[in-house]
């Protein structure tokens, strides 16, 4: 899932640059009354009725607490969660830690030709096609025969594929992807369908990449309105695509991203097919297992490093980064497989040195996706101010954070307003929940470390959002 990163005008930089140079002026004093009672009316609008709302702001570096409603309640918090495991995979493992995939092979006894050839895992979630084509034919250099099998080895992580408290009715969408070792495009596919020239017509539908592994069964049928529908089924070799309803006529080319069933399947049955493009015989057949002790290592490379993956982490609130992030932090603390208890046991161990006690919030993922997951505005501020505070990670977790009115999650939100490129923050939203948190500099120069928690509420969460900017308005105006 890498996406381009486009250049940020220089003012956003102005900021930043400010954050970590520039103390909060003499002159900024007590947060006025008029502010806070600003807030307060906000909070207690009619839209929040019924819904469980908590905020808590304060000044950095001194920490002094310029306002907080119900700080330490806890809410459920959504992606918020990916702050603490952004924090912790830069404590514990390092700015630039690079995820390694490995292949090896039992050999033969015969020049350029291997019995069977291995893919290992060690918990990359950015791994692209071009990635794996770039690997195989790398490999094409030096194999040219595999007699036997190709074998995923996803054993570096446990085989639970899904967070614990994660909703069974997601479906296929992307946010909900299965956790693997080695997660090839997010362990997803892209379906792109557009209408026939005629109405009562078959779509036309294609994937991307174009592999075996899935199978795209078209019944939808030209129309005059859209209304299409994907389901996935399992087969032996892969997954079946059902694509039904209708599209439009006049309807441009769409594309629906999906994810697959398998992901160790999936990334070995794209390797068997870019190996025979580059002319490598394979004999046998595709499945996940574990690798031989006594295979040779043919290939090792290494993903991009952990400050490039963070930014589309938390800038585009990627979940499957999370949990892979989540369960090699448990692999590296206390050996593998990785799973999601020993990863929450190591960013807890990351918290408690920062004075968070263990007891005082729970964890289910490393994403944000499960309802079990409970955190405070409090525990969210003090994360963020032990980061301010920590210069060997606080430029690489800043830069990774969506900056209001450019980019990621936040690139439509305060575009018009003078906070434009002052807020760098992370969102989170889901059904009945809508949080913000991260830092943002006001009008005067001064940086606060911002938490505003909202839960409970039925409908859109645009509402939400829009007093959220209001409070971020508020503030900016008045400290």
């Amino acid at each position: 899932m890498k996406k381009s990163v486009r250049v940020i005008p220089a003012l956003l930089f102005i900021p930043f640059a400010l954050f970590l140079l520039v103390p909060a002026p003499a002159h900024a004093g007590l947060f006025t009354d008029t502010g806070k009672r600003k807030i307060k009316e906000i909070l207690r609008s009619s839209v929040l009725a019924g819904t469980h709302a908590g905020i808590k702001v304060i000044a950095l570096p001194s920490g002094k607490t310029i306002i907080e409603e119900n700080g330490t309640k806890l809410f459920v918090p959504a992606s918020n969660v990916k702050l603490l495991t952004a924090y912790a995979a830069l404590k514990l493992l390092g700015s630039r830690y690079a995820f390694i995939t490995e292949f090896a092979a039992d050999a033969s006894g015969e020049p350029a030709t291997v019995r069977t050839l291995y893919l290992k895992g060690y918990g990359d979630p950015s791994a692209t096609l071009a990635d794996l084509n770039y690997q195989a034919l790398n490999l094409s250099g030096t194999i040219k025969r595999v007699t036997g099998d190709i074998v995923v080895d996803n054993s570096y992580f446990d085989a639970t594929l899904f967070g614990r408290g994660w909703m069974w009715d997601e479906g296929i969408v992307p946010w909900n992807a299965p956790i693997a070792p080695y997660a090839l495009d997010g362990n997803c596919i892209d379906i792109y369908f557009r209408p026939a020239p005629r109405e009562g017509d078959v779509v036309r539908v294609r994937s991307v990449p174009e592999t075996f592994y899935a199978v795209v069964v078209a019944s939808a049928v030209t129309a005059q309105a859209d209304d299409i529908h994907i389901l996935r089924d399992q087969t032996p070799g892969g997954d079946r695509y059902f694509v039904t309803g209708t599209l439009g006529i006049a309807s441009p080319e769409k594309k629906w991203r999906c994810t697959v069933s398998r992901p160790g399947l999936y990334a070995g049955t794209v390797l068997k097919e870019l190996l025979t493009r580059y002319g490598v015989k394979v004999d046998g057949r595709v499945y996940e297992g574990t690798a031989s002790t006594a295979a040779v290592c043919v290939g090792r490379y290494a993903s991009r490093n952990m400050a490039d993956i963070l930014r589309c982490f938390l800038k585009e609130s990627d979940n499957l980064t999370g949990e892979c992030l989540l369960k090699s932090m448990g692999a590296a603390e206390c050996g593998p497989p990785g799973d999601a208890a020993k990863g929450i046991a190591a960013i807890k161990k990351v918290l408690a040195e920062s004075g968070i006690r263990g007891k005082s919030y729970e964890l289910a993922d490393g994403s944000g996706l499960s309802t079990y997951n409970l955190l405070s505005p409090d525990i969210l501020v003090r994360v963020l101010q032990t980061v301010y505070g920590d210069f060997s990670l606080c430029p690489e977790f800043m830069d990774a954070m969506a900056v209001a009115g450019n980019d990621g999650t936040l690139k439509d939100r305060l575009k018009e307003s003078p906070l434009n490129g002052y807020v760098r923050a992370k969102s989170g939203n889901m059904s009945g929940v809508s949080c913000l948190s991260g830092y943002l500099q006001t009008r005067k120069g001064t940086l606060l470390a911002v938490s505003i928690m909202m839960n409970g509420f039925t409908g859109t969460c645009q509402p939400l959002r829009g007093m959220q900017d209001e409070i971020l308005q508020v503030l900016w105006e008045n400290y």
